[in-house]
């Protein structure tokens, strides 16, 4: 399974702009899997596998590689790259421009390629969840045969306390000859020292039974347990199904490993921290959270604190005492508004768990415009428009 390649242009262009709070992370993982291939085959190999991963407010790229020493000789590698733009439309609504491109090479001369343009747009509720629908159309080969894509999504995803939660249903027409739909469930969970991702999922269409692997159920789990913040230990298991779209049969797995991680925020500019409050020095009166910034209100908000509990951020405080529904939107909620709770003197609060370094976050009111909150320092991004900056030490 070779290296692969994909490719957003429109988020390329993006990368080309971005001067400001980029993120990068960059990761090595040193392992060995075991895998059953279409019922049939059974396969052990150590693994080599890079990525990286660069971020930035209204958009991502990610690209990684994985080289396979099979037993008792033999190799296999695969790849594959993905880089989208977001973009605000009308209210609750936000686009989104993606191409996604794989592909895989082996030992024996066998290789496949794709890839896949989509668009999609976001609904997000004045709450932590939304709903999206798009459309996909790109190119494979299984080596011998170039084939058409076209795909349908519709999905919904919700974050409550952290977690994230999605489902989504994938209709796809291979060629016009193979037909099939998709129905996938998704959990993330994550904390400062685990991180667990677990995926169910079922077919119903069109199979190819001279794959082996007819199985129209699958599920696995995968589990990161961070040792330090740049050294983790891996795991997971579970199965797979026939990859229809390349012509890889559907097979059973099971991997463990060593991680190391490398993280970086590029172009900062040089900017004091908004004031982080600890909870357990806090006034009772909200929360246990004083206000840390009062400055001059900016449109409609007059105070912004993060507060911490036991040395971590916890929470977002935004006072805005006329709002009826205060939405805050930034990198940590992958730029979807989420909805604040009410809380006492004027003050709005949302649980939040912010990894240490450079957010970006904007607070609106009522729906009207995404605004900087006081205390903070403004950054333009590559939309012209304008960001606040958080740091956490």
């Amino acid at each position: 399974m070779t290296r692969a390649l994909r490719l957003n242009c429109a988020a390329l262009a993006g990368i080309a702009g971005v001067s400001h709070a980029q993120r990068v992370t960059s990761s090595l993982d040193l392992g060995a899997t075991s895998m059953r291939y279409a019922d049939s085959v059974s396969a052990n190999a150590a693994v080599l596998g890079p990525a990286l991963t660069v971020v930035w407010p209204r958009g991502s790229f990610g690209a990684s590689a994985t080289f396979s020493q099979l037993r008792p000789g033999g190799w296999t590698s695969q790849g594959a790259a993905d880089a989208l733009m977001r973009m605000p439309l009308a209210g609750p609504f936000s686009g989104e421009l993606s191409v996604v491109g794989g592909g895989s090479t082996h030992q024996d001369g066998g290789r496949t390629l794709q890839g896949i343009a989509a668009g999609r747009v976001h609904f997000a509720a004045a709450s932590s969840a939304a709903m999206w629908a798009g459309v996909a159309a790109g190119r494979m080969s299984d080596g011998i045969t170039a084939r058409g894509v076209r795909q349908t999504e519709l999905g919904a995803w919700a974050s409550p306390s952290g977690q994230t939660l999605m489902a989504s249903v994938t209709p796809t027409v291979v060629d016009d000859t193979i037909q099939y739909t998709d129905f996938q469930g998704n959990v993330q969970l994550a904390s400062d020292r685990i991180e667990f991702t677990a995926t169910v999922g079922t077919r119903s269409g069109a199979h190819l039974p001279t794959l082996g692997g007819r199985a129209t159920t699958w599920g696995s789990g995968n589990l990161v347990w961070w040792l330090a913040p740049s050294v983790g230990i891996t795991a997971g298991a579970g199965s797979y199904p026939v990859d229809l779209t390349q012509g890889f049969p559907g097979g059973r797995f099971a991997t463990a490993g060593l991680r190391l991680r490398w993280r970086s925020v590029e172009a900062v500019p040089a900017v004091p921290a908004v004031p982080v409050v600890p909870a357990d020095r806090a006034s009772p009166a909200v929360s246990g959270a004083p206000t840390a910034i009062d400055d001059a209100p900016r449109g409609t908000l007059s105070g912004f604190s993060v507060v911490t509990t036991a040395g971590r951020p916890s929470a977002l405080r935004v006072r805005a005492p006329s709002a009826n529904v205060v939405e805050v939107s930034g990198d940590f909620t992958g730029w979807r508004p989420r909805a604040l709770t009410r809380a006492a003197d004027g003050w709005w609060t949302t649980d939040v768990a912010l990894a240490a370094g450079v957010h970006q976050l904007n607070v609106r009111v009522d729906g009207g415009a995404w605004l900087v909150p006081p205390g903070l320092n403004v950054m333009t991004d590559e939309f012209g428009g304008s960001v606040g900056l958080v740091i956490i030490p």
